[in-house]
């Protein structure tokens, strides 16, 4: 079969940037120790979440999982390469005396992701357990709860906000270069997302919610 359980797929996919750091460090050197901290806990955080949060509606196919299992390996390579110390090294963006509030904000953006992670999972959810066969069905709501109110998309804001803040730590082109490029990825994640609500509930429902950026985007 060309299909994957997606919950093993996703975790394969996340540990996947851990190992491409790995690889990194043995092949670049040591790295500086906050980045390297924020970049795998990061991936500490949607390995828990795809274990243990996340539910899915459908499998995953073979040639997907391990394209992106690729681009994962690659991240994680590029990540090792900027934090290594084993070539000039730069100060976080804005200076040393900014490294805390990098790591707060980076902190608050995945808080942030987490826990509207967190609300659609009990979107999904019925009567307080799991129901993973029966997702298929047509019924869906709008996502309610902590941002959603304002945002369709917060948890994409929070996981950017993060991205950011560890690019402004790191602050080396390679990973300001993944930074931007991803930010790109989530706003055509989210005009495609915007367009499915508008065809599942009608604009009006979704009007006065922006998509990541409140009053902006």
């Amino acid at each position: 079969s060309g299909q994957l359980n997606a919950r093993a797929a996703f975790v394969s996919l996340y540990v996947m940037g851990p190992v491409g750091f790995g690889i990194g460090v043995f092949v670049f050197g040591q790295p500086a120790r906050l980045g390297a901290t924020l970049f795998l806990l990061h991936f500490v955080k949607r390995i828990v979440e795809c274990s243990c949060i996340h539910i899915y509606s459908s499998p995953m196919d073979k040639f997907t999982t391990m394209y992106l299992a690729l681009c994962y390996i690659v991240i994680g390579m590029i990540f090792a390469f900027d934090l290594t110390l084993a070539t000039p090294s730069s100060q976080p963006f804005g200076g040393s005396d900014v490294a805390v509030p990098w790591t707060v904000l980076w902190a608050l953006g995945e808080a942030i992701n987490g826990f509207h992670h967190w609300l659609l999972s009990k979107l999904r959810r019925r009567n307080g357990k799991a129901a993973e066969e029966n997702l298929l069905q047509s019924e869906y709501s709008l996502p309610v709860g902590g941002l959603f109110g304002k945002l369709l998309f917060p948890h994409y804001m929070g996981e950017m906000l993060a991205w950011f803040a560890t690019a402004a730590i790191v602050n080396r082109g390679g990973v300001w270069g993944l930074n931007f490029f991803m930010l790109g990825v989530q706003c055509g994640r989210c005009s495609a997302g915007r367009q499915w609500y508008v065809e599942k509930f009608g604009e009006e429902a979704i009007a006065t919610r922006s998509n990541i950026i409140p009053g902006v985007f």
